[in-house]
């Protein structure tokens, strides 16, 4: 694709080289992807800076933010002198992602940096996590939209404890053009309840994504069931099972959370960053860091993004948020766009676990017991160790005793590295392999279950999980170093593979103290099962968020013209008072959705689109609004066995022609429009947040597989573009396309182009 220079007449058009801006390089995103089995937290007394005692945070990674004003010669040896190297450029304006040399302090390299001229914050990449408590079982019962006193669970309600819903779908069950951001741990699109409402061409996955060269990545599948479980509350498809808060809307699942529940500040930062580019007036985030850290690029997420209201968790660790030694983030911000949520139970009761905050949380809403969509396992795998290892698993390496021992605290057999109870010896390097691989060929999403202890001394020990699809070479899947039991969810990363080999390693130092090593049990392998209908019951604040969210998409359903400070002021001023929250929440109540719609004038006349605006350069999201029915525009097969661009012919100034390759009849979505011809705005982050048009995109695409894009800049694109070439270089410019197969999942395809203007040839 566009080898070189391309002449396009009045402009040229060149194939961006080098790491995508959006995109993290491999070996970055495997530290990126590090998760833990528990959040301890602690607190920072810096404001806004430096390291929080005790938070948990991914080694060898740096978060920094430049004033604007420094340049980028002065930027590159501020990163040069600290030895470290730019991993990623994030979406806030001057915020880089760094990857420290193997054994350099974090905390040495935030203070580095935070004396440095120029430098505005630097912070580690904080480890977040989505907000739940452990679920139970039972039968559907949605007190939360209607409580008549019914039992869930073993629980009577109060009857009127609940948001009202019944009523509210009297005035409206909502819109399809309303689009919200479900930023979690990615959603089961093929859901029945939730397949309608699914904008898959818009999921974009900050987790594994930049692994796979796909935007998209794994957002529409969910391996842990959270993201799956919230987007059925925001939007469950009404009269198909379960129903949501809205019958009909555009959810939009944004990963930022991998299968274990956790991910960093910096992927979630980004998926903010990501709401707010799409011009996304609503974005669910069922997530926080409990008992502080302060993640500044989260904060510059979310204040670079005004139009989006931020709907988020105030966590489940029953304390203050006012208290800057126990608030929970992003909840604690004290921007504007973000609206605050706790949980209350079918009594009207505070949850025993919800945070709460006079100053910081905005209201309550039903979170105990919430039933809702759940993505659903497929067991491939299972061992729980009850039988002899022979004839299924294979023992062997340095000092082998793996075997099975009856650990008489557990009650259970487990998988030992010591099957006699004896002390593990210096040097040891030992493990225990399946005899036969398992077979996940077709499968998707999955993941290994597992739990485990081991007994060691600090870091003398460690415990690896790993997988191979050959029986020869091993990948790490996730490693076990501390002395506490913990159970595990992470991606097996070998979804689709015919053969897959499962190991666990176990390694000492070469000085030992006495300890008897790592256990093993309850060992399962789990893929999502395609279009399964299930539900079930979780409990937590996490819960309570989407229920807020979906208000704010009901309301714009019936008022789409609604700013975020007036979508906002609506569900909080008529929340419904309640003894509970009285001092706990800045309204003193739980959401009250008639009286939010009722506080709503309609439009006068049918709303305009959620507000297209543009992304910074270099990366540029253009903004849609998808209508309710599919794209029209249908391709035919090409002789191609995936989804490719090629091409790349210029015929006119400021045009390029591309041919799209696909395996089969399906629909093409160019620019995120769906439609052919289509048109998106391109824009620049200026200071204060303003985003000003500096040209548009036009798009056309044949039957056949052919687009057509054209550039328009406007008289301040064109001054860019002088400026540009003055500079020598150009302003970068990202197109998504869009593959739709019938019957299939989207696949998306960027192409990053940069524009300069031609020098006009002297007569």
């Amino acid at each position: 694709m566009f080898p070189g220079w391309r002449r396009c007449g009045g402009l040229d058009w060149r194939q961006g080289h080098g790491p995508d801006p959006m995109v993290i390089p491999r070996t970055s995103r495997a530290l990126c992807a590090i998760v833990a089995p528990a959040i301890v937290l602690g607190w920072s007394t810096a404001a806004r800076a430096g390291v929080a005692p005790d938070a948990p945070y991914v080694p060898g990674q740096v978060v920094v933010r430049f004033d604007g004003r420094t340049t980028s010669g002065v930027r590159a040896a501020d990163v040069g002198g600290l030895n470290a190297r730019v991993s990623q450029r994030l979406p806030v304006p001057g915020a880089e992602l760094l990857g420290l040399a193997p054994g350099q302090s974090v905390r040495s390299a935030v203070s580095r940096l935070e004396g440095t001229p120029g430098v505005r914050w630097a912070e580690p990449n904080y480890v977040m996590s989505a907000d739940q408590v452990p679920p139970g079982s039972g039968f559907s019962q949605l007190w939360g939209f209607q409580n008549l006193g019914q039992v869930v669970l073993g629980s009577a309600g109060t009857a009127g404890v609940d948001i009202g819903a019944p009523s509210a779908w009297d005035v409206t069950t909502g819109s399809s053009s309303v689009l919200v951001g479900v930023v979690d741990t990615g959603t089961q699109a093929d859901h029945p309840d939730l397949a309608a409402n699914v904008r898959g061409g818009l999921a974009r996955d900050f987790v594994s994504s930049p692994l796979s060269n796909n935007p998209i990545g794994e957002a529409t599948v969910d391996e842990n069931g959270h993201g799956t479980h919230v987007a059925g509350t925001i939007g469950a498809v009404g009269e198909n099972g379960v129903v949501g808060v809205n019958w009909r809307v555009g959810l939009v699942p944004i990963r930022a959370l991998g299968a274990t529940g956790f991910g960093t500040s910096v992927q979630v930062a980004e998926a903010f960053a990501y709401a707010g580019q799409r011009g996304l007036p609503v974005a669910n985030a069922s997530l926080s860091a409990p008992r502080v850290f302060i993640s500044q690029v989260l904060e510059d997420a979310i204040a670079e993004s005004p139009q989006t209201l931020f709907v988020v968790a105030a966590g489940n660790n029953s304390q203050n948020d006012d208290d800057p030694a126990q608030a929970a983030y992003p909840c604690a911000f004290p921007e504007a766009n973000i609206l605050c949520v706790a949980a209350i139970d079918s009594t009207g009761v505070l949850g025993r676990f919800s945070n709460y905050g006079a100053h910081t949380v905005g209201l309550a809403a039903p979170g105990v017991n919430v039933y809702s969509t759940v993505a659903t396992p497929e067991i491939e795998f299972d061992d729980s160790f009850t039988q002899p290892l022979a004839g299924r698993w294979t023992t062997g390496g340095e000092n082998d005793n793996w075997g099975i021992y009856n650990d008489p605290t557990l009650g259970q057999p487990v998988l030992a590295s010591s099957q006699d109870g004896s002390a593990y010896l210096p040097n040891t390097d030992s493990y225990a392999k399946l005899t036969a691989p398992i077979d996940l060929a077709g499968k998707s999403g999955c993941t290994l279950s597992v739990s485990s202890q081991l007994d060691s001394a600090g870091s003398e020990a460690a415990l690896t999980f790993e997988r191979s699809t050959d029986g020869v070479s091993w990948l790490p899947i996730v490693t076990q170093t501390p002395t506490t039991g913990f159970s595990r969810n992470p991606d097996l990363q070998a979804d689709g593979q015919p053969s897959v080999w499962l190991r666990v390693r176990f390694t000492t130092a070469a000085a030992v103290t006495p300890h008897t090593g790592a256990e093993v049990s309850n060992l399962h392998v789990n893929c999502v099962q395609a279009g399964a209908d299930n539900y079930g019951y979780k409990t937590g604040t996490s819960m309570a968020t989407p229920m807020v969210a979906g208000a704010a998409a009901l309301l714009l359903a019936r008022n789409p013209t609604l700013s975020t400070a007036q979508l906002r002021s609506a569900l909080l001023t008529t929340a419904r008072p309640m003894p509970s929250l009285q001092g706990k929440t800045i309204s003193g109540g739980m959401l009250d959705l008639p009286a939010a719609l009722a506080a709503v004038a309609p439009a006068s006349s049918p709303g305009p689109s959620p507000p297209a605006s543009a992304a910074p350069t270099p990366a540029v999201y253009p903004p849609d609004r998808p209508p309710a029915s599919p794209p029209s525009v249908a391709v035919t097969a090409a002789p191609s066995s995936f989804f490719a661009i090629r091409g790349g012919r210029s015929r006119r100034p400021g045009e390029i022609t591309l041919g799209i390759d696909v395996p089969g009849p399906g629909a093409l979505d160019v620019l995120g429009t769906h439609s052919a011809p289509g048109s998106a705005a391109l824009g620049r982050l200026w200071p204060g947040g303003k985003r000003i048009e500096w040209g548009r995109l036009h798009a056309s695409v044949s039957r056949r597989g052919r687009v057509r894009i054209t550039l328009r800049p406007n008289r301040l694109g064109k001054r860019l573009l002088r400026r540009a070439r003055r500079l020598g270089r150009g302003l970068r410019v990202r197109v998504w396309i869009t593959y739709l197969p019938t019957g299939g999942h989207p696949r998306s395809r960027s192409l990053t182009v940069r524009v300069v203007p031609s020098r006009r040839k002297r007569r």
